[in-house]
């Protein structure tokens, strides 16, 4: 899990590797595990930091400068397509000779700035045009690679983590209350802002061009659906299965052991299944996997399901007993570590099992993280049926989801029937008057706080981009894989997984997958009650009978509230107190403590709702604890 970092002065003051090492140090422990390099022309700077993980990796020297001294680079991530690139740049050198960054050298060589077009996988970089003097940049597509940067009066910075930024001098540390806002009431908006006034992180998909002291953003991609004409099921099947064997093929290339997260569920199953199964040669040794087991918290453990997989495959497995984890640990140790407020209220039993993966050797992990929106479950041919007045097949869709009884069947059809007749989408002009539980997160902020900072506006313009259950499939698909949410969480978990030196894939958010999906008709995704059923029927010989056709997903809402509120409860507890005697001015601290269910007392019981917003509380005042610290 490598990063980076540069800058560029305005007044082309020539750049002292001073200022550079200062840059490298807050990142050097957990990114720069393989060394730290740094390159210098004039006015600009680069750093490197290595950690290795692919076998081109190895040899790869960065920052790298082509021999012409024309062009050079600083770059993290991975590249999924390198023969793509290799043959369409015509080079003469073996492939097995380029490392990845070299191939973005190459195709910015050939395509330009639109390059990152052609480039599959994911990646942040940032390239210094000596002849044009111009520096570009570029993050994936998905937002997976996370880059920020910062113009001030004297330089353009940039870098893989905000403390990198924070390092330098001039720097304001001045606190974005919109973004905080944000935070409170709904976690995210956008994607450009940051906890901090001046420092903004590139958008997925974007570029970035700084020449003559002026700043460019552009968008090269804009998500579409596949384009094809398949008839059969068999057609599609056969699709699907090729896309996501590339998906996750391009993801198991790794100089040391490959690992794979694997609970009970369709995601993580069929991802394992596939890289221990077909693609099993692929790698050297077996696949090590990482599963959490609940012999307390019983109704939150799924070994009867992914016991299946392991039982079918040759894997190294790795057991945590999550139900014994105490979260405050993990949630002091990610919050000393990240830049901002974090939210991942679950993200502890990830911890835990990522701490495994490190010990084991692994630097690349495969993850698969939501893949329910990726592939989408379907539900919006439940919409399309009513539409078509198809009653019957809808009523056995419904039936079908969740065993509804016909009773509850009709029910859903005739709440569904009064979505499509409404003539207008929720939340027309207030937030607060159309939905209860937004309603109560708009009062975490106290009023003043509340108007000066927007966020209610910011709201109802992501609310005009929810998916809704009355659209069809195509269009709820899209309007929920273009959720900021997303971005947000991949960077959240590319962030724990580099803490621990590992390099974190997504196959189920390859564009490619992603975009196949787009295109599919509803009843290719959603069928008798089955969700995702392209997934279950596509991988028909791969996945174990247990996962393919489970419907139900583990709730693991008791586990996080047992962890934070009953093994964990002194610290809960005390970091409440802590929140609460600062008693800052944006937040509303009565409201969220509650006066019914006051949770400092003994006897006090939580709402999963509730805990939420305690730990939103617990974040903020440790994030700014930190910050209030490193001022003095």
């Amino acid at each position: 899990m490598s990063g980076i970092a540069g800058i560029v002065y305005r007044d082309k003051k020539p750049v002292a590797q001073t200022i550079l090492q200062e840059m490298a140090h807050p990142l050097a422990s957990h990114r720069g595990k393989d060394g730290v390099s740094f390159w210098i022309e004039k006015q600009v700077g680069f750093v490197h930091l290595m950690t290795h993980d692919t076998p081109e990796s190895l040899n790869e020297r960065l920052p790298y400068q082509t021999a012409d001294g024309r062009l050079a680079i600083t770059f993290h991530g991975r590249l999924d397509n390198r023969e793509d690139i290799y043959s369409q740049c015509e080079l003469k050198e073996p492939i097995t000779n380029l490392a990845d960054s070299r191939l973005i050298i190459a195709a910015y060589q050939e395509w330009g700035e639109s390059c990152p077009e052609r480039l599959l996988g994911d990646f942040a970089f940032a390239i210094w045009d000596q002849s044009a003097q111009k520096l570009f940049c570029a993050r994936d597509h998905m937002g997976v690679k996370p880059l920020f940067f910062c113009l001030t009066p004297s330089f353009f910075c940039f870098a893989t983590e905000i403390k990198s930024i924070l390092a330098l001098p001039g720097i304001s540390k001045e606190i974005n209350e919109e973004r905080l806002a944000d935070f409170l009431v709904c976690v995210v908006t956008e994607n450009r802002t940051s906890f901090f006034k001046d420092i903004f992180r590139l958008q997925p998909a974007h570029t970035l061009v700084f020449q003559d002291n002026t700043l460019k953003e552009n968008r090269y991609w804009q998500m579409k659906p596949a384009e094809f004409t398949f008839k059969t099921d068999q057609e599609y099947e056969e699709a699907f299965l090729d896309i996501f064997t590339k998906a996750v093929h391009a993801r198991l290339r790794s100089a040391f052991p490959v690992g794979a997260f694997l609970s009970g569920g369709l995601d993580s199953s069929s991802i394992t299944c596939m890289a221990a199964g077909p693609l099993n040669s692929s790698f050297q040794g077996n696949l090590h996997t990482f599963s959490g087991i609940f012999d307390t918290i019983t109704e939150c453990d799924e070994r009867e399901f992914f016991q299946s997989v392991l039982d079918r495959y040759p894997t190294t497995p790795h057991f945590l007993e999550t139900d014994q984890l105490l979260p405050g640990q993990a949630f002091d140790q990610f919050a000393e570590y990240a830049d901002e407020p974090i939210y991942g209220p679950h993200f502890f039993m990830g911890w835990g099992l990522l701490a495994q993966a490190q010990k084991a050797g692994v630097r690349v992990l495969l993850d698969g993280h939501d893949g329910d929106s990726a592939v989408s479950y379907g539900y919006g041919r439940l919409a399309e049926l009513a539409g078509q007045g198809r009653i019957f097949q809808l009523a056995r869709e419904y039936q079908g989801i969740k065993s509804l009884n016909p009773y509850r069947a009709v029910r859903r059809i005739l709440a569904l029937y009064r979505l499509l007749l409404r003539k207008k989408r929720p939340f027309p002009n207030n937030v607060s008057s159309g939905n209860a539980a937004l309603k109560q997160n708009l009062e975490m902020c106290n009023p003043e706080f509340l108007l000066k900072s927007g966020v209610e506006e910011r709201l109802l313009q992501l609310l005009e981009k929810m998916p809704d259950r009355s659209l069809p499939e195509a269009e709820l698909h899209y309007l929920n894989i273009n959720q900021p949410l997303h971005p947000y969480a991949l960077e959240f978990l590319e962030k724990t997984s580099a803490y621990y030196g590992i390099s974190q894939c997504f196959p189920f958010f390859d564009i490619r997958v992603i975009q196949f999906c787009l295109a599919l008709p509803a009843e290719q995704k959603l069928r008798l009650g089955y969700n995702r059923d392209i997934v279950r029927r596509a991988l028909q010989n791969i996945l174990p009978n247990s996962t393919r056709y489970r419907k139900e997903k583990t709730d693991f809402s008791q586990n996080l509230l047992d962890g934070f509120h009953v093994r964990d409860r002194d610290w809960f507890l005390s970091s409440i107190d802590n929140a609460a005697k600062r008693n800052y001015d944006h937040v509303n601290i009565n409201y969220i403590i509650g006066n019914e269910k006051e949770p400092l007392s003994p006897n006090s019981t939580l709402s999963t709702t509730e805990l939420l917003r305690l730990l939103k509380l617990i974040a903020v005042d440790k994030w700014m604890q930190k910050i209030s610290t490193q001022d003095k």
